[in-house]
């Protein structure tokens, strides 16, 4: 089942000894995988961080969920703190393919 390009996942069988038969059968549980917070740490060029933050926001299964405001490193560099959701698997791609993209004196990653 999908709802706007999200797909539920496989449907998890649900008994229910209180059901009779002839009532309405109880709609099934789905199985959508665990989803977490994670936080993730920005910095290089402010129009970089910008743009990848945007990236990392439109990565499929993550969503940007806050931001924190930027922090001036150096006279060309700033750094941001921004928070996802999503599962593991979807955040760490995301997180990867932004990565293997980066100019040198960039960086992205996850914080623990």
């Amino acid at each position: 089942m999908a709802i706007a390009g999200f797909d539920f996942g496989t449907p998890i069988p649900k008994s229910n000894p209180s059901t009779r038969a002839g009532s309405p059968a109880c709609p099934p549980v789905w199985n959508a995988g665990a989803v977490t917070v994670y936080r993730i740490r920005l910095a290089g060029p402010a129009a970089l961080v910008v743009r990848l933050a945007t990236e990392l926001a439109d990565a499929d299964g993550v969503e940007l969920t806050s931001s924190e405001q930027p922090s001036i490193v150096d006279a060309n560099s700033v750094e941001l703190g921004v928070s996802v959701e999503g599962t593991h698997d979807d955040v760490t791609r995301a997180v990867s393919s932004i990565r293997d993209e980066l100019p040198k004196g960039s960086s992205i990653e996850i914080v623990h």
